[in-house]
């Protein structure tokens, strides 16, 4: 867990206006979940990755009390919808999704593909409903879970949900699944983390209706004071650079 304390409200002279610290005594959780180059720990067991400095930089731009912790995907997300002060620093924002919370502000985009390993040249797709004779897997609660699910996937069947990319990946490797839908980019920075080799790797069909935002969120619970300091908050990050310099730093820009 990390946190960082509440200190003095800040003027953001460069744009104009004031971002007011919260009188919300409860203290905010940013949560993401364990997924390079968005989040991970280092060999210190120190906390790295976008997410990570997105978070970080927003707190002590606008000097809310807030810890910055990791969670299975599918927990931080029941716990953001039903729980004040949860933020999820990176969510994608679908259709389902967009009346369970209130959304913070764009963080990245991703666009998510059916990958195999490339020596797997007999697995070959030109449509969705092809892939339903392989095993795809997913991270639950993930986006792309859900969509399979709503198209006809069927879980222990041709769909198999893990609980982390770590898995996902290592699945593959080893021949227990024939693919993963993921995005690509991250995908290779994940690889990497578990020690394998991302050049093994091959997407062979994007799907269209998984380029979604990323974007910070939080729950319809959380005080709209808090919502607004955060919302102002993000806009300064862009505006004065510190966005930009973060997204460069991880070769997300």
């Amino acid at each position: 867990m990390f946190f960082i304390r509440k200190g003095l409200v800040v003027l953001l002279a460069l744009i104009g206006f004031e971002v007011k610290a919260t009188d919300e005594p409860n203290i905010l959780r940013f949560y993401s979940e364990i997924a390079a180059p968005y989040y991970w720990l280092d060999e210190n067991g120190e906390p790295q990755g976008v997410n990570f400095d997105l978070a970080k930089s927003l707190i002590e731009l606008t000097q809310v009390n807030a810890t910055i912790e990791h969670l299975p995907w599918a927990r931080a997300i029941h716990q953001a919808a039903n729980e004040p002060n949860v933020i999820l620093i990176s969510a994608l924002r679908t259709s389902s999704r967009e009346p369970l919370f209130q959304w913070l502000g764009e963080v990245h985009s991703v666009r998510a593909s059916f990958i195999r390993l490339a020596k797997n040249k007999h697995i070959r797709l030109t449509s969705i409903e092809q892939a339903k004779q392989f095993l795809v897997g997913s991270v639950r609660g993930y986006g792309a879970a859900n969509y399979l699910l709503k198209r006809g996937f069927i879980e222990n069947d041709n769909l198999a949900l893990v609980s982390s990319t770590e898995q996902l990946w290592t699945m593959l490797f080893k021949g227990r699944i024939d693919m993963v839908i993921a995005n690509v980019q991250t995908g290779k920075y994940e690889i990497q983390s578990v020690g394998l080799d991302a050049s093994e790797i091959e997407p062979i069909y994007d799907v269209e209706e998984l380029n979604f935002q990323l974007e910070m969120a939080t729950g319809l619970n959380t005080n709209a004071q808090v919502v607004e300091t955060l919302q102002t908050g993000i806009i300064a990050l862009k505006a004065n650079g510190e966005y930009q310099r973060i997204m460069q730093k991880w070769k997300l820009q």
